[in-house]
């Protein structure tokens, strides 16, 4: 017997760049089809090819975009660890640990992930942030340096016991 089926859809407002528009009308043009049934097959076809994830992070990128998250399970962890400690203080060693993911670093030349990870010693980025911190005049660049290398070796002991990374 035959049953009429409907494809349910909602109409859907969305922004794209110009150029990305010209280039799939381009497209929907030559292969016969209609401008929304591409953008639907595009959109189908990235979804499919999404890379698993087991939940940990892979790069700083990621990291950023999670930061929030990270932030406040870190939070919870350090006062769980250090129950004398106020949020102030957690929200400094956090900062201090991130330090090389924020822009105005660049020059560090240190990826945080790469630490967090273990493919740059802590060691090594301790001397990196060392040599960063002289060629910048921060005062005391030792003391700094040792510093903000054991807050990320505090990040990076809760992202490993977290299975984050």
């Amino acid at each position: 017997m035959f049953v009429v089926q409907k494809n349910e859809a909602t109409s859907k407002t969305i922004r794209m760049p110009n150029a990305l528009i010209e280039q799939l009308e381009e497209i929907a043009a030559n292969e016969d089809i209609s401008f929304n049934q591409l953008v639907v097959q595009c959109c189908e076809y990235a979804i499919a090819n999404l890379p698993k994830s087991d939940g940990k992070i892979t790069c700083t990128e990621q990291f950023i975009s999670r930061k929030r998250h990270i932030k406040a399970a870190f939070e919870e962890y350090y006062l769980a660890a250090h129950p004398t400690a106020n949020k102030t203080t957690v929200m400094q060693v956090f900062a201090d640990a991130i330090y090389a993911t924020q822009r105005r670093q660049s020059e560090l030349g240190i990826d945080l992930y790469n630490v967090l990870s273990g493919k740059v010693s802590m060691d090594e980025y301790r001397a990196a942030l060392e040599k960063y911190f002289v060629a910048i005049n921060r005062r005391n660049p030792d003391y700094n340096a040792r510093n903000y290398a054991n807050c990320t070796k505090q990040l990076k002991e809760f992202m490993e016991q977290a299975d984050l990374i």
